[in-house]
This record gives structure tokens, sequence and C-alpha cells, in this order.
């Protein structure tokens, strides 16, 4: 009966959904505004390693949109 905590846990962990990062990605010159991540989808679906997957993803969104003249928008004002 020791075992089973042992083995929930772990488990009960690798499937827990947190929320990637967001970010508000602003065109200097015409001014549209994106949003990327801020969600839970992938870590809810796939647990630790949708999480990767879609923060991953995320990730090459914001390069993207850079190479296209996005810039982030601070947000902390």
């Amino acid at each position: 009966m020791k075992t089973i905590p042992c083995i929930i846990l772990p488990l009960v962990m690798l499937l827990s959904g947190c929320s990637t990062a967001s970010y508000t990605m602003v065109h200097p010159k015409t001014k549209q505004v994106v949003m990327v991540g801020g969600s839970a989808t992938g870590s809810l679906v796939g647990g630790a390693i949708g999480y990767q997957i879609e923060k991953s993803n995320n990730l090459k969104q914001v390069q993207k949109l850079k190479s296209e003249g996005f810039v982030i928008q601070d947000v902390s004002n």
C-alpha cells in the first residue's frame, strides 16, 4: 500500500495543468496587437510534455512575429 502514493503523486504532477507565459505584441507602424500564449490547453491534454510543446510553439510564434516587426509590449505600468 505504501507504493500507491509513490506512483500517484508523480502521475498527478505530470498531468497537472499550467498555463504558458502570455505575450502581447504590437506592430509599431500598423498598431496591430497580437496575443501569444497564456493557454493551458497543451498541459491539460498532455501534461508536462504538452506544456513543453505548447511553450515551444509559443516561442516560435513570438520569434516569427518579431521577424515581421512586432515588439513585445511592456505591460508593467
